[in-house]
């Protein structure tokens, strides 16, 4: 497992083993296992020091690692800089993940037309809604 979360920890550094494939998703061989990720991704100028993760790629990801298309599915969380690079945060398996915490949220609808949930750091952290968290 030390393999697998160093590579996601530097997947956005050169010559990680991951591609993406699809906006806000990546794809992987890592230590002879197929791995895939969806992108949850703190923009500051669109959402102060929140995450945005796409209903859609979380679907997707689970569907994937349910029929064994990718061995393992995580969420990763990023942050997004003024030049639109992006720096790994954290990252959550995502079969738990959306057990834990996504089924208890709303999704919102973007202005193009697909849901989000909107992630505040410590749903990211904790896994979990914080008390503070639960008017927003």
């Amino acid at each position: 497992m030390d393999k697998l979360r160093d590579a996601l920890a530097g997947m956005f550094a050169a010559g990680s083993p991951f591609r993406q494939f699809k906006k806000y998703r990546y794809i992987a061989n890592v230590d002879g296992s197929r791995v895939g990720v969806v992108l949850a991704t703190c923009d500051v100028a669109r959402y102060g020091a929140n995450f945005a993760l796409g209903v859609a790629g979380v679907q997707d990801l689970i569907a994937a690692k349910r029929s064994s298309k990718v061995a393992h599915g995580f969420m990763v969380a990023a942050s997004v800089d003024k030049f639109n690079a992006l720096s790994y945060v954290d990252h959550k398996e995502i079969e738990e993940f959306n057990a834990v915490l996504l089924q208890k949220l709303r999704p919102r609808t973007s202005e193009y037309g697909g849901e989000y949930w909107l992630l505040t750091p410590a749903m990211i952290t904790n896994c979990a809604v914080v008390e503070d968290d639960e008017a927003f």
